[in-house]
């Protein structure tokens, strides 16, 4: 009667032993993922230096989007018609953004200028909003620009005109995500880039979860001082190496992608 305990202890002790090695890590490893998003998932940047003549207006202006999608720029204009010269300066604030696939380009332009006929000189002010779509297949940004002119003992004139710019060459949307990751039972953590078509690189830090059951890791990427206001969620099969699903926001734009 005495032993029954012992073998109820020694049973039980090969259970938990078993539930230990079935359950627990079984190894740590160090991994290097690279994925191209090219003609799947896009994000936009619109940096650049833009010029137009098509309104008759010398135009030339240069545009800067950070890290949470918000442009700022200025430049400027000039154009001499039947003897009246016209020269402006202007200043842009904006933002893009995007949702389901489609990314929206808002910007307000806010100008200040001057007149001349050779005699008198009669100064104005101006506004132009922007609401524009990122056009893939033409490489341009395509809307409509609503614009208010007021002149100085004049009154005011507004207008709705079309707006096309084409985006700087370097930028088609494709991006590239690489990840370098330490696992430790079961723990992630590690450092990725976010490479745009322009070269502009985005660093993150990785934190997550390895499931050993599944063979899966859940990634979960978090902003430095370089992609403030980004971040990602990211689901990886390890028995291939493949992203199931991927959802976040970069520079200000929603991506997502479910490959299940």
């Amino acid at each position: 009667m005495r032993n029954k305990p012992a073998q109820k202890r020694i049973k039980r002790g090969w259970i938990l032993l078993l539930a230990i090695l079935l359950l627990s890590p079984q190894s740590s490893f160090a991994e290097t993922y690279f994925f191209d998003f090219t003609g799947d998932l896009y994000v936009w940047d619109v940096s650049g230096s833009y010029t137009d003549d098509s309104t008759g207006f010398n135009i030339s202006y240069v545009l800067t989007q950070d890290a949470q999608g918000k442009l700022t720029g200025s430049g400027s204009a000039s154009c001499s018609v039947a003897g009246v010269d016209v020269d402006i300066s202007f200043d842009i604030t904006g933002s893009i953004k995007q949702t389901g696939g489609i990314a929206i380009v808002k910007m307000s332009f806010k100008f200040i200028g001057t007149a001349s006929d050779g005699y008198d000189t009669y100064p104005f002010t101006a506004n132009a909003k922007i609401k524009a779509e990122i056009n893939l297949d033409s490489g341009t940004i395509e809307g409509t620009a609503k614009v208010r002119v007021s002149i100085r003992g004049y009154g005011s004139y507004s207008d709705e005109s079309l707006y096309t710019e084409e985006l700087p060459l370097d930028m088609d949307g494709a991006f590239t995500l690489e990840l370098n990751v330490n696992e430790d039972g079961g723990e992630l953590q590690g450092a990725g880039e976010l490479i745009l078509s322009n070269g502009d690189t985005y660093h993150f830090s990785i934190t997550g979860k390895y499931n050993y059951r599944t063979d899966k890791s859940k990634f979960k990427l978090t902003e430095d001082v370089s992609s403030k206001g980004s971040k990602l969620k990211i689901i990886i099969d390890e028995s291939d190496g493949v992203i199931t699903s991927i959802n976040g926001k970069i520079l200000g734009q929603k991506i997502k992608g479910i490959y299940d």
